[in-house]
């Protein structure tokens, strides 16, 4: 065999090998990406059903929360701060999940609520704020959830913010039934909201019962106006008996609040 036969041969054997190598490197890169890929996404599956399982979890909690405080058993006071206390641990397990894994917009709307029904009013804004990051599919959707914003600031004590929101709900507005409908829960919420807020006004202030007097309830008065002018447009909906109660338990936590301590600033 020639020198030449021999060289040629040796090339070709090396370029060979080279390309096998670098064909057996790239199969090996495909092969750790392909499998770094599906692991990470059986993580966040397996994170998303965790977290979907959780969701449910909260849900039957609260359900039970709301049974015993209704029927108010036996031992309902200890039972119900069980499950407040499993209800904590639910939201922080969610909480932690979810820093990497986003929530969908009423898993962060039911985890607002849920922490603010706990008292942790910074994680309820935290998930507020992400409700409000996504667009609404429906301005229905988007005014029914202004409106749940609105009694969260009512609760934290921001009542100017709350007014705010709470006219955002409301222009969020087109003539269908349920816009209305929604419209006047937020009419009466926001009312009996601003009821609780001037009782408590005036608690605050009954230190000197000479120089006090009963809460006029002005701005409950104007709010419960513009619900009553709803209220005739509902006579031909099925939600009309309904939208009465409503309308009249406000008139009558005033009445009764009235009533009971009228007598008492007369006495003084």
């Amino acid at each position: 065999m020639s020198v030449l036969a021999v060289y040629f041969i040796f090339n070709v054997t090396k370029e060979t090998s080279m390309a096998s190598i670098v064909i057996s490197v790239i199969s090996l890169l495909v092969s750790m990406c392909s499998t770094f890929y599906y692991t990470r996404k059986s993580n966040q599956l397996s994170v998303r059903a965790r977290i979907t399982d959780l969701i449910d979890k909260i849900y039957n909690l609260a359900y039970d929360r709301i049974c015993l405080q209704l029927n108010k058993e036996q031992g309902y006071t200890s039972k119900l701060a069980e499950k407040q206390l499993r209800m904590k641990h639910l939201l922080f397990e969610i909480d932690d999940l979810a820093q990497n894994e986003p929530l969908s917009q009423s898993q962060n709307r039911l985890l607002a609520e849920s922490f603010d029904d706990l008292l942790y009013f910074d994680y309820a804004q935290k998930y507020w704020d992400k409700v409000f990051e996504k667009s609404f599919v429906t301005p229905e959707l988007e005014a029914e959830y202004y409106r749940r914003y609105g009694q969260f600031l009512y609760t934290t004590g921001d009542y100017a913010k709350a007014y705010t929101i709470f006219e955002k709900s409301l222009t969020l507005s087109n003539d269908s039934e349920n816009r209305k409908i929604i419209n006047f829960q937020t009419y009466t919420d926001w009312a009996e909201l601003e009821f609780k807020r001037e009782v408590h006004n005036y608690y605050l202030s009954k230190g000197n019962l000479k120089d006090i007097c009963l809460p006029k309830f002005e701005n409950v008065y104007t709010i419960l106006q513009k619900a009553n002018s709803l209220l005739e447009q509902f006579k031909s909906y099925s939600f009309y008996n309904n939208a009465v109660e409503d309308y009249d338990h406000i008139i009558m936590l005033i009445t009764a609040f009235k009533n009971k301590h009228l007598q008492q600033i007369q006495n003084v």
